[in-house]
């Protein structure tokens, strides 16, 4: 089970820098609980930074741009990969890694939905 920390009640576009500023703020607090294993501000970020630079320069990934995620809601590069999203200005669109039928691949290219196979972090 997963739960964040610091609860925000704010839309989309704030959360970003929203979570930048709680991470300046609080970088050695626990950001994210998967399991066992706690997640600091600032190695959340860190990640999703790395996430980001690869999405904004390989992939050109930037506002106005939507981001499939096909990812375990129960791992914590769901975070990672939905935060590194935001930074860059996408929207993602999640979809369940185990319950995603191949009627759902003509989705895909009926919205233009970038897919990226995201790196799994531990």
């Amino acid at each position: 089970m997963m739960k964040w920390r610091y609860s925000l009640r704010l839309s989309q576009k704030f959360l970003p820098k929203a979570f930048l500023s709680i991470a300046s703020k609080y970088p050695d607090r626990p950001a994210l609980v998967v399991g066992d294993t706690v997640w600091t501000y600032s190695l959340l970020l860190k990640h999703a930074q790395q996430i980001a630079f690869v999405l904004h320069n390989k992939y050109n990934i930037g506002p106005g741009k939507f981001v499939m995620l096909m990812i375990s809601k129960t791992h914590s590069s769901a975070f990672t990969s939905m935060l590194a999203v935001l930074l860059v200005g996408a929207c993602y669109v999640p979809v369940d890694d185990k319950k995603c039928p191949i009627e759902r691949a003509g989705l895909i290219f009926l919205l233009k939905l970038t897919c990226v196979t995201m790196p799994m972090y531990q």
